[in-house]
C-alpha cells in the first residue's frame, strides 16, 4: 500500500537485534542464594510470564543463572532487558546485576544498578557492555558462556524483582542535534540557520524571552525567530532573564521555566518549547524537581559527553544531557569532526554547543567559532550520513522509537 511520505512511520531504532535468553519461563534457569523463584504471569513484556526472583532473607541475595548460554561475540555491544520492582525500590532493594561470563565464576562482564535509581513498577535498562565492570580480563568481545541475573535486597529488607525481554545487539540511528545559547543574532546574521535547513539539518534555539529583541545588534528579534522557526529549526528555553537558576528556589525556577515555555507557545513556536538549555549550564537537585513541576522535557548542561542511543534513563537522565563539544576558538575543525565520527561508529548521539558563529571570530572570545567552520562541519555531518534533528523530534524518537519522527508542522510536546 502507498503511503505519503509525511505519514510513513519512521523510527530511529534499525533492530530490536536478538531476544535471549528465554525470560518467559523459570525453565532452564538455575536459582540460589535466598531466592524463591516463580513464573510471574501479571507482569510480563514477551510471552506469558516474566522470572520472578523474591529474596527471603532481610538483607540477603539471589540469582538466577543460565549456563551453557551463548550469544556470538558482539559487534555494537547493546544489551537491554525489563525488569519489574514490587514494592519501594529505595528502601527494599540494595542492586539488581546482571553478568555476562566468559568463564563461569572468574571471568566475565557486568552492570550493577542501585535501587535508589528504580522506580515502582517497570524499569528499563539499555547500555553498552563496553561501559560495564570487568573481572578476571574478560572483555565485551568475548564469547559469552553463562548470564546471571542477581537482586540484593536492602539491609533488613526482603524484595522481588521480575526480569523480562532482553536483547542483545540493538541497532539505533545515532543523531547530531545542533543547540545555540543565549538568543545571539550572529548565527542568523551569518546565514548559517539558513544554511543548515537547507541541509535538511535542524537545530534548537535555547532563548530568553525577555533578550528577544532587547538589543538587535546582539540578540535576535521577534521578526527574526519567526524566520528561523519557518525554516524548521526548534525553539527552546534558557530562562526569562539567563538567571543562574541554581540560585533560585525551587518555586521560582518552576515559575521561570513556566513563564518562559507558555510564553513560546502563545508567539507560535510551539517546537521545543518544553526542552531546556540551562543558563551556564547550571544545574542541581532542585533544578530538576523545579523542571518536573514546570513539565519540562529535556534539560541541556554543559557536561562532556555523548548519549547513549536507545536509553530510556527516566526523568532526571532526560534532564542530564551532556554536549560532545561547544563550538569555540579551542575547538578545531579536525578535532570536532573526530568527535562526531567517533559517535557514529559508537552509534550514539550527540548535541552541539553553539553561541557565535561569525565570519570572523574573535579568538579570545571563548565562545565564537568561524562560519566556514561551522558549515565545513554541517557539510561533513552530511557526508557520513547523520540525521541532525531538534530536541523535540530526538525526544520524541527516545521515548517513542516504533514512530518517532513527524513532519515539521507537527504538534508541540
Amino acid at each position: 500500500m502507498w503511503m505519503a511520505r509525511s505519514t510513513l512511520p519512521q523510527s530511529y531504532k534499525l533492530s530490536d537485534g536478538i531476544l535471549t535468553p528465554d525470560l518467559t519461563t523459570k525453565v532452564g534457569w538455575t536459582g540460589s542464594g535466598n531466592v524463591a523463584l516463580t513464573n510471574d504471569t501479571e507482569n510480563f513484556k514477551t510471552g506469558a510470564a516474566s522470572v520472578k526472583l523474591a529474596i527471603t532473607s532481610a538483607g540477603g541475595n539471589g540469582q538466577i543463572l543460565k549456563d551453557p548460554f551463548g550469544v556470538p561475540p558482539l559487534h555494537f555491544g547493546d544489551v537491554s532487558f525489563w525488569y519489574y520492582v514490587y514494592g519501594d525500590p529505595a528502601t527494599t532493594v540494595a542492586s539488581v546485576s546482571l553478568s555476562l561470563f566468559s568463564t563461569y565464576a572468574t571471568a566475565y562482564v557486568y552492570i550493577s544498578i542501585a535501587g535508589s535509581a528504580m522506580v515502582s513498577g517497570w524499569n528499563y535498562y539499555s547500555g553498552k557492555v563496553q561501559t560495564w565492570g570487568t573481572v578476571g580480563g574478560a572483555t565485551w568481545t568475548n564469547t559469552f558462556t553463562a548470564i546471571r541475573f542477581k537482586v540484593t535486597a536492602a539491609a533488613g529488607q526482603t524484595c522481588a524483582v521480575s526480569f523480562s525481554q532482553c536483547y542483545f545487539e540493538a541497532e539505533y540511528i545515532p543523531l547530531v542535534m545542533w543547540t545555540f545559547d543565549d538568543t545571539y543574532d550572529a548565527p542568523h546574521d551569518a546565514g548559517f540557520f539558513q544554511y543548515l535547513a537547507d541541509k535538511n539539518q535542524y537545530a534548537t534555539l535555547y532563548v530568553s524571552k525577555n533578550r528577544i529583541g532587547a538589543n538587535d545588534a546582539i540578540y535576535l528579534t521577534h521578526d527574526e525567530l519567526d524566520e528561523i522557526y519557518a525554516m524548521g529549526h526548534g525553539i527552546g528555553s534558557h530562562g526569562t532573564d539567563h538567571h543562574d537558576l541554581t540560585t533560585m528556589t525551587r518555586a521560582a525556577v518552576a515559575a521561570e521555566l513556566t513563564e518562559n515555555s507558555e510564553y513560546l507557545v502563545s508567539q507560535g513556536w510551539p517546537r521545543c518549547a518544553y526542552h531546556v538549555g540551562y543558563p551556564y549550564g547550571s544545574r542541581n537537585a532542585t533544578v530538576d524537581l523545579a523542571m518536573a513541576d514546570a513539565g519540562q522535557l529535556t534539560g541541556r548542561g554543559v557536561t562532556t559527553g555523548s548519549i547513549r542511543s536507545g536509553v530510556f534513563g527516566g526523568v532526571v537522565g532526560d534532564y542530564t544531557l551532556p554536549c560532545v563539544f561547544g563550538l569555540g576558538p579551542d575547538l578545531t575543525l579536525e578535532v570536532a569532526k573526530a568527535a562526531i565520527w567517533t559517535a557514529k561508529l559508537a552509534r550514539e548521539h550527540v548535541i552541539i554547543m553553539a553561541h557565535q558563529i561569525l565570519a570572523e571570530p574573535d579568538l579570545e572570545e571563548g565562545n565564537d567559532w568561524s562560519t566556514s567552520d561551522a558549515q565545513a562541519l554541517a557539510d561533513f555531518i552530511q557526508s557520513i550520513q547523520l540525521h541532525s534533528v531538534s530536541m523535540d523530534a530526538y525526544f520524541i524518537g527516545r521515548t517513542n522509537p516504533r514512530y518517532q519522527s513527524l513532519p515539521v508542522g507537527r504538534s508541540p510536546l
